[in-house]
């Protein structure tokens, strides 16, 4: 989340391909990966939904294995049946999001903030694609999210991830 700013295409993909193969590791065969924006409509105006729809076009190429990846989407609508039902979105997500692609760091930490702030969760932290586990917590997280940091790195070193 701290490392890439604003990803390209290929950097989404990889960002993607290493979800995926955590989300495998624990046991989620197939993946929901919701490509995150602030509306369900592509633009010109919001590069990264262009990127979206590209991304969009491999998964169903099968590109990622045994995923679902679709976007745009927003939050809400990725992670709550209701809310795509009560806007008319049909997405094969349907409100079952197990990963959520954030268009850049603002967002994404943004969302990780308010998320620990006030729904109080504990959450985990860690950088995928170097060569040891690096965990990655907030400074300001609990320990028991910190704790959990250290467990995922535990749980998947040695794993192809």
């Amino acid at each position: 989340a701290a490392v890439i700013p604003r990803p390209t295409l290929q950097q989404r993909i990889e960002m993607i391909g290493y979800a995926l193969g955590t989300c495998r590791h624990f046991g989620i065969e197939q993946p929901r990966v919701a490509l995150i924006h602030c509306t369900e409509k592509v633009s010109a105006k919001f590069p990264h939904s262009l990127d979206y729809v590209n991304i969009v076009e491999l998964a169903e190429a099968g590109e990622f294995g045994n995923a679902i990846i679709d976007g745009p989407l927003d939050v809400k609508t990725a992670c709550e049946k209701t809310s795509g039902d009560i806007k008319g979105i049909v997405s094969p997500i349907n409100g079952e999001a197990d990963v959520l692609i954030f268009p850049n760091i603002e967002s994404g930490n943004a969302f990780y903030k308010a998320v620990s702030l006030f729904s109080h969760a504990d959450m985990a932290g860690l950088l995928q694609g170097p060569v040891c586990p690096v965990v990655l917590p907030s400074r300001s997280d609990s320990g028991l999210s910190k704790y959990y940091s250290m467990a995922m790195a535990c749980l998947t070193s040695g794993s192809d991830l």
